[in-house]
């Protein structure tokens, strides 16, 4: 096999790999050390906006802390100053006081109260709005006068001491400026601090100007996780929509506040832009250097290895006199001393190995021959088949079909070479395949499905068996095609359902009809009994013989139906399935008819019942095999007008089905008459000659044994007796 190399192509991929090798531990080496510096710089950025929002809450709670303490002291000299005995305060000398005081603090205006009295002293301009019922929460210190512009523009402190004084001082909300004035360095030029009251509106002055505007609350999402109580930094647009991180807390000291600490997310992480810049100058001068070195080892390294590429591409041309040049000592050099001893060892064994070539080609020729002189002797017998005979391997790859089988599916003979099985086959692949393997050495017959190439199904019936033929596997298969015969299968069984569907409507209607005639019959069979009972003393005599065949005639026509009746419900009632024991059967039968078998000297009919060996057991109806029995029982003991009467009742093993019989040595049947006794009503005597009856008693035992998958049928010579024979299913 000849070795094809492009050249340069190792030393391509020994760069490319070096590359790799060298390059992506670089650059995931590169990516770590960005990832790092991205997370300390933006854990510092958010530290820095932290530790300035707890900054500037403790300094806003030390503002308020300081007043509340300021105030409660003054409140405390106010009342020893201006009180006397603590009961009422000199209004003159708590006014000049108290304005001292305000002036002191910077603070708009007082208002002075006494618990539980009715005095109060008001001085400037106070923002409480009910002085005398102010609460604040636990840890309120303050609370702004109101929500929103115009109304959060001043807050109030609220202080009282044991005389039961109360004192509320208001103060402008700009005295609070100082605290958000100047924001840290930290936050360069796009960071800034502010509050906010209780419904997200600007308290002190902002930076900026918001998207919605300063008449508006603050929308954005971190300033209502602060209303509902929250303290975090998250990095998140502010109220101008811009991406910021931002740190704010909750304010309990005004009941509700929030400080917000913000500074652009661009600004914040401007560090990481240069970081990028170095980092990508500095992967680049990396590369170019590592290209260099890269393509400078490379080369040193495939210069013999493409040396040796030119010795392996003569020794695959079968030069095996080529010879590698062997310099220094290093292991390209000691491959090519192996290459040089392998190239004498080739050479020495070249012949030996030609040699064995052609004793292999030689023998596969002789296998080819022996496959195709198989093949030749078959095409006789393929070419002047009807039936579709094919030759495949156990894939299912054609190796030859005949012209019936090509005709059979639609296709020429030069469509079919090469075709796979599965391409007619309903089969999927893998059950085709699976179901060829196992034929080697088997054979095998079945129906299925063919696909011709118009895409029409046929049925076909498939004979295949696999033979191996000089450790080649075969598959020869022929197909008829038994689509007339299937279609035909299913006329009949559609013709059969037709039949069955009409024979039930038959019996119904039958039944139906029979049943509706009972009626007027027994009216028929009471009028005439009232009749002869009422006036037959007034009626003459052929009017008393007209009522009695009157009703001799009913009670004829009564008995009909009731066979009728009897007949109809066969088709429609369901039999038992259960394993009958057919010798208590008879049994019972020969207990019921006991008056048959007794002497005829005591009004008997002094017959002989004779029982053949035993009867073995069927599967079926009890009480229907009975009437069987029953009816072929009592029409052989009617039948006959011998002296010496018997009955043979018995059974016949020896076939594939046990065959049961009834013989008699009664009157016998004339042959022209043996097809028409199981018709119903049909009668061959007269009516009172032999007894009584209506004719159906066979036709019934006919249906029964038919329901039964059974069939009956009769051998019979006039005067010398009758025998009934008939099949049941055999018990377990």
């Amino acid at each position: 096999m000849a070795i094809k190399l492009i050249p340069g192509s190792i030393e391509i991929r020994l760069i490319a790999v070096m590359l790799l090798l060298t390059v992506l531990p670089a650059a995931a080496v590169g990516w770590i050390a960005y990832k790092q510096m991205f997370e300390n710089i933006r854990s510092e950025r958010i530290g820095d906006v932290s530790r300035i929002a707890d900054s500037k809450h403790a300094q806003l709670a030390m503002v308020l802390t300081r007043a509340n303490d300021r105030a409660k002291s003054f409140l405390s000299n106010l009342v020893a100053q201006c009180g006397g005995n603590a009961a009422k305060l000199s209004p003159v000398c708590a006014t000049n006081l108290i304005k001292s005081y305000l002036a002191a603090e910077n603070a708009s205006g007082a208002f002075l109260h006494r618990n539980g009295g009715d005095e109060s002293l008001i001085i400037g301009t106070s923002a409480a709005r009910n002085e005398k019922n102010i609460t604040f929460q636990a840890g309120q210190l303050a609370q702004f006068s109101g929500i929103g512009p115009g109304n959060n523009l001043s807050y109030f402190i609220s202080v009282a001491e044991p005389a039961g004084f109360r004192m509320v001082i208001t103060y402008p909300s700009s005295t609070l400026d100082p605290v958000f004035a100047s924001p840290p360095t930290e936050l360069g030029q796009s960071g800034e601090t502010f509050l906010a009251d209780g419904g997200g509106y600007f308290v002190t002055k902002p930076k900026f100007t918001s998207t919605q505007g300063h008449e508006h609350p603050i929308s954005a999402r971190p300033m209502q996780s602060c209303l509902n109580g929250q303290s975090r930094e998250i990095i998140d647009p502010d109220y101008r929509d811009i991406s910021t991180v931002m740190g704010f807390r909750f304010i309990p000291e005004f009941g509700s506040a929030c400080i917000m600490v913000h500074i652009g997310e661009e600004e914040a992480f401007a560090p990481l832009k240069l970081l990028q810049q170095r980092l990508i100058i500095s992967m680049l001068v990396f590369g170019l250097i590592l290209i260099v070195i890269t393509v400078y080892v490379a080369k040193s390294i495939v210069r013999p290895v493409t040396s040796l590429t030119k010795v392996a591409r003569a020794i695959a041309s079968g030069d095996y006199a080529v010879q590698a040049d062997v310099k220094g000592n290093d292991e390209i050099s000691e491959l090519a001393t192996a290459f040089n001893f392998m190239t004498s060892q080739m050479y020495e064994h070249s012949a030996l190995l030609e040699n064995q070539v052609r004793e292999r080609t030689k023998k596969l020729e002789q296998a080819q021959q022996e496959t195709m002189a198989l093949l030749r002797r078959n095409q006789a017998l393929m070419k002047n088949s009807l039936d579709g005979i094919i030759i495949m391997d156990v894939k299912g790859n054609i190796v030859e079909a005949n012209d019936a089988f090509c005709r059979k599916l639609g296709y020429t003979r030069e469509e079919i070479a090469g075709l796979n099985a599965a391409v007619w086959e309903t089969q999927s692949a893998e059950e085709l395949r699976a179901r060829l393997e196992n034929l080697i050495g088997k054979s095998d017959t079945f129906e299925t499905l063919y696909r011709r190439k118009d895409g029409a199904l046929i049925n076909v019936e498939v004979s295949s068996a696999g033979v191996e033929i000089d450790k080649n596997e075969y598959i020869f298969s022929s197909s008829r095609d038994i689509t007339a015969r299937k279609q035909g299968e299913a006329q009949l069984a559609e013709s059969l359902l037709s039949l069955r569907t009409i024979n039930q409507a038959l019996d119904e209607f039958t039944y139906i009809a029979a049943h509706d005639l009972k009626e007027p019959l027994r009216g028929i069979h009471n009028y005439t009994s009232f009749l002869k009972e009422d006036y037959g003393d007034k009626l003459d005599e052929s009017a008393q013989k007209y009522i009695n065949s009157i009703q001799r005639l009913a009670e004829r026509l009564s008995a009909l139906i009731d066979s009728l009746l009897a007949y109809s419900r066969l088709g429609s009632g369901e039999f038992a399935k259960i394993t009958v024991d057919v010798d208590a059967v008879v049994d019972a039968v020969a207990e019921d008819m006991g008056r048959f078998w007794r002497d005829a000297t005591q009004g008997g009919m002094g017959i002989e019942l004779r029982r053949k060996g035993p009867l073995g057991t069927v599967q079926g109806d009890a009480m229907r095999i009975g009437e069987v029995f029953q009816n072929l029982i009592s029409n052989a003991a009617k039948y006959n007008d011998k002296p010496s009467k018997w009955i043979e009742v018995g059974c016949d093993r020896s076939g594939a089905a046990t065959v049961f019989y009834v013989r008699d040595n009664g009157i016998g049947i004339l042959p022209h008459h043996q097809d028409s006794v199981f018709r119903i009503f049909k009668r061959l005597h007269e009516q009172n000659k032999y007894g009584g009856g209506t004719g159906a008693g066979l036709t019934i035992t006919k249906k029964i044994i038919e329901r039964h998958g059974g069939r009956i049928w009769l051998e019979s010579a006039p005067g010398e007796g009758t025998t009934f024979y008939f099949t049941l299913s055999e018990g377990t």
